[in-house]
């Protein structure tokens, strides 16, 4: 009976290494898109493979407890293979690829899913979850279950063994340079390493590592070095000009496309002002997504580089703890600090995130009045160019204004009727590319955004200066070997003002580029800032970088003395408030008739603190559905597509007519 059992505990512990070797073969098929490349990257790393199985091993070893083994090994091979599939469908439309930070992004995903996927789409892959979901009920219910007495000693020998080889193997590939913690470039660590081991760093690597060599003394003497530096600074002038960020969505010259020709220039005025104004290469931390990433490193100036593989500190630090950023330390001069953005305020949790960045106003679509789109589904640019006026006129003091535009986004579609299009892209065949065409016209239209807001800008009587960039490259399958500067994280960025100041050409990294800016305006304000400015390029300049970014987020704030100085702004949701003039009803009609300003189509009437019925007529007017006068205050909400209520009006007290 003994010699039983240990045969069939043997059998299961060797079904589990082949199992955990066919699911890392599935999911790495997946990643790769190719079976070819499958046995091509087992080959050629064969420790990283095998490495990768062990991982999947320890979540299959589990099972070897319990009866119920066929239902728990397919709902492991379910969740992997999940994964798998997740992470290849993902790495069509962006270059980063699945990570433990995408569940935090769940809510704002589901939210675009129609932007990327045909209903049909969407019914299949629900229904794959359902299918999946039924076998596992299935499974639990009707799958024989294993009636052997159970070795449990053996079996936890066996696990802990497990866990002792992961270890020795980790350690091992980390010495042998076979694996990495730390990843430069997410997407290429992810073929190089493995998704099992990617993954499940993703999972643990949150945040900034302790540096080594961190220490109060250490940031003390980075700070005195940086003061040392900056004595000789200019008293700070009077007339500090409003600075405009445009952040443009997926904006690229398609010309350092090697395989692609267009019909005509898409981007006449970029190209123009790129001859004109200081400029260069910026170099941005994802390709396809992650706006809030590029956000991120232009408003704060640090570098993503420190924090966990594919986080999105928008969706960790930030949504409990303030940063010091650029809006942050132009207030202290002064500067009141604007954000835009053309789509829903709740994306990236930017109308929570804004306020410990320092924004003092944050315009988002709610607040907007949109009414033409592009065939995807996303609003026109040239909207922004009032709503940027706005914040520099809203106010007598200079401005800082982070506009985040949204139009260049993708999902770009594979069939277009040509004749509705100013410009056609072509392949080297000269055949029309559907998804090219889309794509330039749409920046052809930003194009014509960019020199709109420029001449507004030019007759403004407020010294401005506008820095624009892309945020990233479109989700367009570009690679290294398809562009002439061989390098998919590079955008381009323009230094434009309507006054007279020094051209200076150099590539960056977008981490560095409100640094440069501060630079070329003679501001002198900003640890971080400041750091760029005086230390970029020297030997210890990102160890020390990563000392410093430390210190103010995880730290001991040694750099402020131990209490940060920057306290969480009272976020203003809009620039124009949105107030009720009168109130009347008609009993005929059973209808509430509402007069005010600045009122949306995403502005709905609030009786007594319960949401109405609300229909928009325009920004003075809404009417809602009301049988009955039973509620004594009106106030009037701005509320999202998901729901989420981004502002409240000021009450006002309804008193009905004698």
């Amino acid at each position: 009976m003994k010699e039983r059992i240990i045969k069939v505990g043997k059998m299961h512990v060797i079904c589990c290494m082949i199992l955990s070797v066919l699911i890392n073969m599935a999911v790495e098929a997946l990643s790769r898109k190719s079976v070819i490349k499958l046995f091509e990257y087992i080959f050629e790393s064969p420790y990283v493979f095998f490495y990768n199985c062990i991982i999947i091993l320890l979540t299959l070893l589990p099972v070897l407890f319990f009866r119920r083994r066929m239902f728990f090994y397919t709902c492991i091979s379910f969740i992997w293979i999940g994964f798998g599939i997740t992470n290849s469908i993902l790495l069509i439309f962006r270059t980063t690829p699945f990570t433990a930070v995408d569940f935090l992004l769940i809510k704002s995903a589901i939210r675009v899913l129609n932007n990327y996927f045909s209903v049909v789409g969407i019914v299949f892959l629900v229904l794959l979850i359902f299918a999946a979901i039924l076998l596992c009920a299935f499974l639990f219910k009707k799958a024989p279950k294993f009636t052997e007495r159970i070795p449990r000693v053996r079996y936890l020998g066996i696990f802990l063994g497990t866990i002792l080889i992961f270890v020795l193997a980790t350690n091992f590939g980390i010495y042998t340079n076979r694996i990495a913690v730390n990843f430069g470039n997410i997407g290429e660590a992810f073929m190089k390493y493995g998704f099992p081991y990617c993954f499940s760093n993703s999972i643990f690597n949150t945040g900034i590592d302790r540096p080594d060599e961190y220490s109060d003394e250490m940031v003390v003497e980075i700070l005195y070095n940086i003061n040392e530096n900056n004595q000789g600074a200019v008293v700070q002038k009077k007339d500090t000009p409003n600075i405009i960020f445009l952040q443009l969505e997926s904006f690229f010259d398609t010309k350092y496309v090697k395989d692609i020709t267009v019909s005509k220039n898409p981007i006449p005025n970029f190209q123009s002002l790129k001859s004109e104004f200081s400029s260069g290469f910026v170099r941005v931390p994802s390709v396809g997504a992650g706006t809030a990433n590029t956000e991120f490193e232009m408003i704060t100036g640090m570098n993503l580089d420190f924090f966990g593989p594919g986080e999105y500190p928008y969706k960790t630090i930030l949504q409990d703890t303030t940063c010091e950023s650029y809006p942050f330390v132009l207030k202290t001069l002064g500067y009141s600090t604007h954000a835009i953005h053309n789509n829903e305020g709740t994306f990236y949790e930017r109308n929570e995130v804004f306020s410990n960045l320092g924004f003092d106003t944050f315009t988002s679509i709610e607040y907007m009045y949109i009414d033409e789109r592009t065939s995807g589904g996303w609003a026109k640019d040239y909207y922004l160019t009032g709503h940027i006026m706005d914040c520099l006129k809203s106010t007598d003091t200079p401005d800082y204004v982070y506009t985040i535009s949204v139009q260049g986004h993708g999902k770009y579609p594979e069939e277009i009727n040509p004749d509705e299009y100013d410009i056609l892209a072509y392949n080297t065949d000269e055949e029309i590319n559907p998804e090219f065409t889309y794509f330039v016209q749409q920046t052809y239209e930003m194009d014509a955004f960019i020199g709109e807001l420029l001449n507004t800008l030019k007759n403004f009587n407020e010294k401005t200066v506008v820095v624009m960039y892309g945020d990233h490259l479109p989700s367009l399958e570009i690679t290294n070997d398809r562009l002439i500067n061989g390098d998919i994280y590079q955008t381009e960025y323009i230094i434009w003002s309507n006054f007279d100041i020094n051209n200076v050409n150099k590539n960056l990294e977008a981490y560095q580029l409100g640094a440069h800016v501060m630079d070329m305006l003679d501001i002198d304000t900003g640890i971080i800032s400041l750091y760029h400015r005086f230390f970029m390029g020297e030997d210890d300049y990102l160890d020390n970088l990563q000392v410093l970014q430390y210190d103010m987020l995880y730290g001991d704030n040694e750099v402020y003395d131990g209490t940060t100085p920057y306290l969480p702004t009272k976020l203003q949701m809009g620039i124009w408030p949105i107030t009720i003039k009168s109130v009347e009803f008609s009993e005929e009609e059973e209808l509430l008739y509402i007069k005010g300003d600045n009122f949306t189509k995403y502005s709905v009437v609030m009786l007594d603190g319960k949401d109405a019925d609300t229909q928009y007529v325009d920004a003075q007017n809404l009417i809602c559905k009301c049988t009955k006068l039973n509620f004594d205050t009106v106030c009037i909400a701005q509320i999202g597509e998901d729901k989420a209520i981004l502002s409240l009006s000021e009450e006002y007290n309804y008193v009905e007519e004698e």
